[in-house]
């Protein structure tokens, strides 16, 4: 089935016309539309993100007033710490003599004698000398290797270790070794000590 028009070629091409320029307003009505609602939703956007700009101003300014109150307080505290900090440097650490002393007597085995402890302690560290005697070369390097395995104590050496012939007192004679040990202890673990 065909359709047959009778009109004139003419009235049908204005027919198209104005079908075409009917679409073509109706489309413009609706980017129009669209258009303006577009820029409707951006001036919103735009006021509210000012207003939220101006809020985060007046915050920021109560902020800034608070903290100028509290600019005195914040002189005064910074104030204190550098004084605090001169005054640990003038004073330094002091070591806690005691704890060492039960340190070393702890870890010395039964065999080894000690004779003489020389102990300097510079605010940083301390320096350990101690002299003895001992039955053997093994239970001075036992002792050694005890003082070494110490967390507190750092870089045990024998500085010598010598035989030696020593009276008894009882017109006995016994071969005995007279060693030197020197040692460190940081000033973090001298802290620890205390």
């Amino acid at each position: 089935m065909h359709q047959i028009n009778l009109l004139p070629a003419e009235i049908l091409i204005a027919r198209r016309q104005k079908a075409l320029r009917s679409r073509m307003i109706t489309l413009g009505i609706i980017a129009a539309i669209v258009f303006i609602f577009g820029i409707g939703t951006f001036w919103f956007l735009t006021e509210y993100t000012f207003k939220q700009i101006d809020t985060v101003r007046q915050v920021r300014q109560v902020v800034a007033q608070e903290a100028e109150l509290y600019k005195p307080v914040q002189q005064l505290n910074h104030e204190v710490k550098k004084r605090t900090e001169i005054l640990q440097t003038a004073l330094g650490t002091e070591l806690n003599w005691r704890r060492l002393l039960l340190l070393l007597s702890d870890r010395i085995p039964d065999n080894v004698w000690l004779t003489g402890a020389q102990i300097r302690f510079d605010g940083k560290t301390a320096a350990m000398t101690l002299q003895g005697m001992a039955a053997n070369h093994p239970a001075t390097a036992a002792w050694a290797a005890a003082l070494q395995a110490a967390a507190e104590i750092d870089e045990v050496q024998i500085n010598y270790s010598v035989e030696e012939m020593m009276s008894t007192g009882e017109n006995e004679v016994r071969k005995m070794v007279r060693f030197e040990i020197s040692a460190l202890m940081a000033v973090e673990t001298a802290e620890e000590l205390q």
